[in-house]
């Protein structure tokens, strides 16, 4: 991967071998932010505190990104958790995700249902200035799962995020995640 620092992205490529089906994993590795008497601050508890502020919250911050590539009817590798913090599994293959038809998918926090979870989606050309800000919000069920039924064909992103209080951590207070799966509905 190159920087490409006037978009602030990181750029590069790879040739897959054949159109076997692949799964991109992206990831924003953890950044403390601290909330201050004097505003937000980037850092841990004790590197914003060494620098005279008075930190009255630290959260942890990370952040990942599925992108199913070529997925093939009856292959089962998309079911495969990849044990991220937080992570959403297609239950319905992303082969097999058509317009107009629902689609599963399950929330882990920790490799554990997560119930209760906000879940949305939308699509490549989704326009929430004109619209709601994301064009399915639901929420998991006990078992952590959501069912969506893309109405527009393209990209899709579904994406959660979850926020916990972490005790007798010297660095932060609570984790902040946020996880996102993107795949092309037919």
């Amino acid at each position: 991967l190159r920087a490409d620092n006037a978009r602030t992205i990181y750029t590069g490529s790879y040739r897959l071998n054949g159109d076997a089906p692949a799964v991109v994993l992206s990831n924003r590795k953890l950044i403390f932010y601290s909330t201050t008497t004097r505003g937000s601050q980037e850092g841990s508890r004790p590197n914003v505190s060494a620098r005279g502020f008075t930190v009255t919250k630290t959260s942890w911050n990370e952040k990942w990104c599925k992108t199913y590539i070529n997925p093939l009817s009856g292959d089962r590798s998309f079911a495969a958790p990849l044990g991220l913090t937080l992570e959403i599994v297609p239950v319905t293959n992303p082969a097999d995700i058509t317009s107009g038809r629902p689609a599963v998918f399950r929330v882990l926090y920790r490799g554990q249902p997560l119930r209760n979870a906000t879940v949305n989606a939308t699509y490549q050309n989704f326009n929430s200035r004109e619209q709601e800000a994301y064009a399915v919000t639901t929420t998991s069920d006990s078992g952590g799962q959501v069912s969506i039924t893309p109405n527009e064909r393209g990209i899709w992103m579904v994406q959660v995020g979850h926020t916990a209080s972490v005790s007798g951590n010297p660095n932060y207070d609570e984790e902040s995640l946020k996880s996102i799966v993107v795949f092309t509905v037919k």
